[in-house]
């Protein structure tokens, strides 16, 4: 029993950097208690505290923002993150933080009315300074999304700061850094799985010199030996996240609620389902340099099923069906793969 069914998962994403509480004005009148740093509609520079500066920004929406007169944590640089999921990390400067701990990063992706807030996930001291690090991550539909960020403690906001994969790949191309050749599989795997979501294609590489598109030339890869990983009572399938993750379904002839299923010595998370093929489900991450691994999936300590990201790959390629969108996405994801495993600077 197999499936060719994929899906893209929106990642927990942002919320706009106006938080609604801070925006909304009654009357144009805003009771002097309820300033915080922000942006707003309507000027409110009678109602700043001492503490805190109304400016005009140019934003035609909110044209005032409300910064805290305090030295705030600076931008030192943004780049992208390549830690087995894809997304960009933003370094700042807090040497001269008192509470560095206090603040989080809060973005937006393109707009959207979800906000995630992020904690710190690292520090590093350079030459005495010290950096703590935000990383967004992001699916590859959202790998040309702007990313709308700012770090805040609850009270005092920074700027807001935009960045993109797109944005640090393409400049790792042209500058041929050793990011190069896997900024070229990424964007090449962005464009594919917009073009199979949406129908539209946002990560083109189409005048980058040199460059030519692996998915629109002839299939030649050999993935045989992916093949054979069919399992009575299963069906597999892709989701793609900030990295592929390999779902298992299980009928009930083959699971029950007392098994325990683990991969690499791991166990994962047994989920039931109500509907009338499939009792329950398992899924696990697998980063970009894991894609070409096969895993086998342990039932109560014995085999019980295997699978790769490129099993995957390889049966939709070789089945006889007409969803070309599908097929273009996952000889992306092959390429990607390719360029993964040749790929050394993982974090």
């Amino acid at each position: 029993m197999s499936s060719s069914y994929l899906s893209i998962s929106n990642p927990n994403t942002y919320v706009r950097t106006y938080n609604s509480s801070i925006k909304a004005v009654a009357n144009n009148t805003v009771s002097k208690t309820s300033i915080t740093g922000g942006h707003y509609s309507t000027t409110v520079a009678n109602y700043v505290p001492d503490g805190y500066t109304c400016s005009e920004t140019d934003d035609a929406d909110y044209p005032y923002v409300v910064t805290a007169d305090v030295e705030l944590p600076a931008l030192y640089g943004e780049t992208l993150t390549l830690d087995g999921s894809v997304g960009v990390t933003y370094y700042f400067n807090m040497t001269d933080q008192t509470d560095p701990d206090a603040y989080t990063l809060v973005a937006n992706i393109d707009g959207t009315d979800e906000m995630q807030t992020v904690s710190a996930s690292g520090s590093m001291t350079v030459d005495n300074a010290v950096y703590y690090r935000y990383t967004v991550y992001v699916n590859p539909t959202q790998f040309s999304s702007t990313i709308s960020a700012y770090l805040t403690d609850g009270t005092n906001s920074t700027a807001t700061y935009d960045y993109s994969v797109v944005t640090y790949c393409k400049k790792a191309i042209e500058r041929d850094w050793d990011e190069s050749d896997i900024c070229k599989a990424l964007l090449n795997y962005g464009n594919y799985a917009t073009a199979y979501y949406s129908g539209i294609s946002t990560c083109s590489l189409v005048g980058v010199d040199g460059w030519t598109d692996p998915v629109a030339g002839e299939w030649t890869a050999d993935l045989s030996k992916y093949s054979g990983t069919e399992t009575e009572g299963t069906a597999k399938a892709l989701l793609l996240g900030d990295s592929v993750v390999i779902r298992v379904y299980m009928t009930s002839d083959v699971a029950s609620e007392s098994d325990v299923f683990t991969v690499d010595g791991t166990v994962l998370e047994k989920q039931a389902l109500e509907n009338e093929s499939y009792a329950y489900y398992v899924e696990f991450k697998v980063s970009a340099k894991n894609m070409s691994k096969t895993f086998t999936v342990m039932k109560n300590g014995e085999e019980f099923t295997s699978y790769s990201v490129l099993s995957y790959v390889n049966n939709v390629i070789t089945a006889d069906s007409s969803d070309t969108a599908l097929s273009n996405l996952c000889k992306a994801i092959y390429y990607y793969s390719t360029a993964a495993d040749n790929y050394t600077g993982w974090q």
